[in-house]
């Protein structure tokens, strides 16, 4: 069959940023304080760099559709690529509602503070069909979901990040940054460095459309390369900026993103914490759908 390619390497690379770059678990790392700029390079470089290869050479040597359920099938038969498909399936249907669930509480303390459960729930649901309706597009529209959401994402990083630089520049540091702080302690540092881990998944998931690419072994290679550099800055960027201008007894794991956006704003009186809050809420809860919109293009890849 003639699939007529249609993912760019600027395509390829927005994808990947979408379905990496998540944003409610920043706040969760940067909770134990400067250590975690340390967690997050040893992550970089024993886990992103080892993975992004891993999938870019699979990915240009068997372009096809389906990803890693693919490349299991060649290497150990259908057996277990069908295993390995369920167990992928499993994951997303238990991300997914948990996902919408944090998205509609989001949704809640912006515009409806008594939301009631039942509602958060019937919004998750509303959510999650508009996700499957959604990748039932075509790629040519479907492609612009997990491209705008990578936009956003990359927008409230670096509300993180300015708002860390205005503090520093403001009063300083608000946790110092030296040798003893940046040493990394086994003790905490374990507690969240599976958060981190989750944070820097998702670079073989355009392989699962691998036979839409125009040019496999060419542009996959250079928009994962790509990818890496930019989330790597971009992680680095806005855990900096949260504990640049927040005490890390300050940093917020209960209210999460929000809270700590808006404790980062409040003291500039010209910005209204609450509407800056608000939009970082809203952008990450647009991105939710594109990054269901990625997930959910595994499953149809399996057919």
């Amino acid at each position: 069959m003639n699939i007529h390619r249609r993912l760019t390497r600027k395509d390829i690379t927005l994808f990947t940023l979408s379905a990496v770059l998540t944003i409610d678990g920043l706040a969760a790392a940067a909770s134990i304080g400067v250590q975690s700029l340390t967690w997050w390079l040893i992550a970089f470089l024993f886990f992103v760099i080892p993975y992004a290869l891993i999938s870019i050479e699979l990915g240009t040597r068997w372009p096809s559709r389906g990803g890693i359920v693919h490349w299991v099938k060649l290497a150990f038969g259908v057996g277990w690529s069908a295993r390995t498909s369920w167990l992928y399936w499993v994951n997303v249907a238990l991300w997914m509602p948990a996902t919408f669930i944090m998205m509609a509480g989001v949704f809640a303390q912006m515009f409806w503070p008594a939301m009631s459960l039942t509602n958060q729930i019937l919004f998750a649901l509303v959510a999650t069909w508009l996700t499957v309706l959604i990748c039932c597009l075509s790629l040519d529209t479907g492609k612009w979901i997990p491209n705008a959401g990578a936009c956003c994402k990359i927008v409230v990083v670096f509300l993180l990040g300015i708002g860390g630089v205005m503090t520093l520049y403001r009063s300083g540091l608000a946790n110092p940054i030296n040798l003893q702080t940046l040493t990394p302690s086994l003790d905490d540092g374990l507690r969240f460095f599976p958060v981190i881990i989750f944070s820097l998944v998702g670079f073989d998931l355009i392989s699962c459309i691998g036979d839409e690419i125009k040019d496999p072994e060419k542009d996959l290679p250079f928009a994962q390369l790509m990818a890496v550099g930019l989330i790597t800055i971009l992680y680095l960027f806005a855990v900096f900026g949260i504990l640049a201008a927040l005490p890390v007894e300050q940093i917020g794991l209960i209210n999460g993103l929000l809270a700590t956006l808006e404790r980062i704003v409040a003291p500039w009186a010209a910005i209204d914490p609450s509407w800056l809050g608000g939009q970082g809420g809203s952008f990450c809860t647009m991105d939710t759908n594109g990054h269901g919109c990625v997930l959910f293009c595994f499953p149809a890849g399996c057919l």
